[in-house]
């Protein structure tokens, strides 16, 4: 009998070694770093445009609402010599559209194209003025509806050949009033997208440099997010003079914008760098969900950021998420976790995250002319 519980014990041992060196392994690990990289066919480089198209196929209707910036500084060029901004923002908007899908519910608020401007240098040289053009020239030029890429068309050609680019840039009143519209619609995908090449110019802290009527564009912001809406800025030639050249420290309006955006921000200075903003924003804005093995969501990730996973909520043994033994290491290799979206269609994948990692990355694409199981792909993605 003695031999026979002694046989089983030994049996045991190492089941037992194994449970107490998963239990460590468990333990020791704090923090594990996972981010989606976008990954081109044909390149190893993070790419923009392939993570576009996929979400393309997998997202539901966003509700959109595009502030863009007329104002009098969009006459400006962005680099000495060059075309006034707003030709190259045509351009680049006009290519843009062409790519968005058509299922979005899309409109579009122009400020400072109708009234000229009251403010110079962040002084009011003529109040009445600057009134007109802070809270009456904020039109909705294309109403809130299914996207309809003539009438946004259409739109840019009005401004190209009207006399616009002449007024001031009331950020916060035109959030203000994009809130407003989205607000009254259904659904949690609502997102607001401001282009602008300036900072707020109408509200100012100082009440005697503050347009009557103005509200501060984080006021705003604040009214936004408290409605499930997300602010994301182009600041597109932010910190450029009049001639072009960069301003005495043009990162403190690059900054004051960032700051004030709850999607994302990016910066640009050309007009494929505007398209280029432009579908990272929607990239950036798109989110997946990750989920452990009891198919809990723990977490969401966006491509291109990163997110962090606390490992020591797992005891890996007991909760049943090891998917891979190392018999002779007695170790364990991998949890089972799933990225998941769902929109148009559900887009699901399953991902072994090692347990002694501390940095994983998660590819978009095929990392080499051999991989035949890329991390996330579309079905139509190869390697050239």
């Amino acid at each position: 009998m003695r031999k026979t519980l002694l046989d089983n014990a030994l049996r045991c041992l190492p089941l037992f070694l194994l449970f107490l060196v998963s239990l460590g392994c468990a333990h020791q690990q704090k923090n594990v770093d996972i981010t989606v990289e976008a990954v081109r066919a044909g390149s190893l480089n993070a790419d923009l445009e392939s993570a576009y198209n996929l979400i393309s196929t997998i997202k539901s209707a966003d509700n959109i609402i595009i502030i863009y910036d007329a104002s009098g500084s969009m006459n400006w060029p962005t680099n000495p010599g060059g075309e006034p901004r707003y030709k190259n923002a045509h351009k680049s908007l006009s290519k843009y559209l062409e790519r968005m899908r058509k299922a979005d519910n899309v409109g579009l608020i122009v400020y400072g194209s109708h009234f000229p401007s009251g403010i110079f240098g962040g002084k009011i040289n003529n109040m009445d003025a600057a009134i007109k053009s802070c809270t009456e020239d904020i039109a909705v030029t294309v109403p809130f509806a299914a996207f309809n890429p003539q009438a946004f068309q259409s739109e840019l050609k009005r401004l190209d050949q009207s006399r616009a680019y002449r007024g001031d840039t009331p950020i916060g009143n035109s959030i203000r009033k994009a809130t407003e519209i989205l607000k009254m619609v259904k659904g949690e995908r609502k997102r607001i997208v401001l282009i602008t090449d300036g900072t707020e110019e109408c509200y100012s802290k100082d009440r005697a440099k503050s347009v009557s009527g103005a509200l501060s564009p984080e006021d705003a912001v604040r009214t936004a997010m408290a409605s499930g809406i997300t602010v994301s800025i182009v600041g597109y030639g932010v910190g450029r003079g009049k001639d072009g050249n960069a301003v005495v420290n043009p990162e403190q309006a690059l900054h004051s914008l960032k700051n004030l955006a709850t999607g994302a921000f990016v910066g640009a200075n050309t007009g494929d760098e505007l398209i280029r903003a432009l579908m990272q924003i929607e990239v950036e804005n798109f989110q997946f969900d990750l989920l452990d093995m009891n198919k809990e969501i723990i977490g969401t990730l966006r491509i291109g950021q990163t997110a962090h996973l606390d490992f020591t909520r797992y005891n890996t043994v007991m909760n049943g998420l090891l998917t891979k033994m190392d018999v002779s290491g007695m170790k364990p290799k991998k949890l089972k976790f799933t990225l998941r979206a769902a929109g148009e269609r559900i887009f699901e994948k399953d991902i072994g995250i090692p347990i002694e990692s501390e940095d994983v990355r998660i590819y978009l694409g095929l990392k080499s002319p051999s991989d035949n199981d890329p991390d996330i792909a579309p079905d139509s993605l190869k390697w050239e």
